[in-house]
């Protein structure tokens, strides 16, 4: 019985594949049913199974339910168990001697079509790669990538890792391909001394140190920010990197001049 601001997060059932298998899992509002087929005889114990009590998309405990153990029997071995043996195959001679003329005249078009549908699947590829859809400019695909970032649900210190290094990725990946620098591999004091070297406002170097710092923590420190920091950081990347994009449309522009 959970609260009005309590969700329930359920888990999939592993067990031991060689004796039973999952083979269906039914999740609904508050409760999930599971479907096993068994292989073998004998006693099997359907281990304790965690289920997450989340609030305000974060866990607040995680209940285990009792192990539960099953006696699968088979009635193959009993006596008077009304099996019966599988026929044998029975041999069925062709007594018409056209339906063999019938028969390999069918394999020979059968051939001959898949053969056709494959040289058209070829030409088809060979057609395809001839145009190349061009790569997007740095800036349009980083802005991409952050639009398809979504925020993590439940929220906890893995998937906030997760989050955190690919938002890490992609900026410093636009940063790479705008400024021509290695900034994948380049450290958070790195980039910090980059960008002293390019004579930018103080204000924009120090909003940018912040958040990459930001990112480490999360990276390295196991920080899990509050919900709201998610999107916030991600709206806030967006913006460096659009002040970054028009710092290089300036820069092309003057050497252009």
């Amino acid at each position: 019985m959970n609260l009005e601001t309590e969700t329930v997060s359920f888990k999939s059932l592993t067990i031991d594949d060689s004796f039973a298998s999952v083979i269906k899992e039914e999740i609904k509002l508050e409760s999930i049913i599971y479907t096993i087929v068994m292989w073998e005889t004998g006693e099997f114990e359907i281990p304790a199974i965690p289920i997450d009590i989340l609030e305000g998309g974060r866990i607040k405990m995680t209940l285990l339910t009792d192990p539960l153990k099953i006696i699968v029997n088979s009635n193959i071995s009993a006596e008077e168990n009304g099996l019966k043996d599988i026929k044998g195959m029975h041999d069925i001679n062709i007594s018409n001697p056209y339906i063999k003329i019938i028969y390999f005249i069918g394999i020979l078009l059968s051939a001959a079509a898949l053969y056709f549908l494959y040289r058209r699947r070829e030409i088809h590829i060979q057609k395809a790669e001839k145009w190349v859809k061009p790569k997007d400019p740095p800036f349009i695909h980083a802005k991409k990538s952050l639009e398809k970032l979504i925020r993590p649900y439940p929220i906890n210190r893995k998937v906030s890792e997760d989050y955190y290094v690919e938002i890490s990725r992609i900026f410093r990946e636009y940063f790479e391909n705008e400024f021509f620098v290695k900034a994948l591999e380049m450290t958070t004091v790195e980039i910090r001394d980059y960008l002293h070297l390019m004579s930018l406002d103080d204000k924009i170097v120090e909003e940018t140190i912040t958040i990459l710092q930001k990112f480490d923590m999360s990276k390295f420190a196991g920080h899990t920010p509050e919900n709201t920091e998610f999107d916030n950081d991600k709206e806030h990347t967006l913006k460096l990197i659009s002040i970054y994009h028009d710092i290089s449309l300036k820069a092309l522009n003057y050497d252009n001049k």
